[in-house]
Parts: C-alpha cells; structure tokens; sequence
C-alpha cells in the first residue's frame, strides 16, 4: 500500500470583507512570531465563526468576538457580527512567505480576507 504525502492547507478563495488592520501585516518582521489585530465582517452579513492565519501552509486560529465599540458606533451593529474584533498570532521563520488572513463563516466555510506575501528578516542576534 502506498501513503499519500501530506498536503499543507490551501488558501481559502476570497471573500468580500469590511475590514482594519490595527497591526500591519506589511512589514519586515523581525521576531518569530507576532500578532495580526483588527476588525472585520462580511459584506453578506454571514457571522464569522473563527478565524485564522494561513502562512506557506501553516495555520494559527485566533481569537475572535472581541469588542470593537468604535466600530459599532462608526458603522452601526452588524447583527450576526456584534463584537467583530479578532486578534491572531502566528509564527514567522526567515525568508518570504504567503499569508492568508481567512474568516470561517457561519461554522463552515473559510474565506480569505487579505492576503499578502510577507518577508521575514529576524534581527541580528
């Protein structure tokens, strides 16, 4: 018998999203990990059930439903998003890579909400 070689997860498609970065994913990352923090919702009005960041294959789910009161007051409630905050940390290793910030809506499927190539240059030692 033959073994299927492991796959890494592939990039969920694209979603169309009301959304802010307060931590920028376009930068030089230094440290091995760190920390996407913002706000989104879909434009269909699907709740986001998790979140998660997808770099070169690699998941790390966040957490999200987090208090967003500026962008209540802003925008208004988003009623299957009332708390659409989220934060989620994922590790870095040296060199470029491809992120995937994905929302998974409504306990189902994972939609992309940015994605980017980053770059990773930790700091001399």
């Amino acid at each position: 018998s033959s073994v299927a070689p492991r796959t890494a997860p592939a990039s969920a498609a694209g979603g169309v999203f009301t959304y802010y970065l307060h931590t920028s994913p376009f930068r030089i990352y230094r440290e091995d990990s760190f920390t996407l923090r913002g706000w989104a919702w879909p434009e269909d009005g699907r709740a986001v059930t998790a979140v998660r960041i997808n770099v070169g294959g690699s998941t790390f789910v966040g957490r999200h439903g987090l208090e967003e009161p500026e962008v209540v007051a802003r925008y208004g409630i988003q009623p299957a998003n009332p708390r659409p905050g989220f934060e989620v940390t994922f590790k870095t290793s040296a060199g470029r890579h491809f992120l995937s910030l994905e929302a998974q809506l409504d306990g189902a499927e994972w939609r992309s909400i940015l994605t980017t190539s980053i770059w990773c240059e930790p700091a001399a030692p």
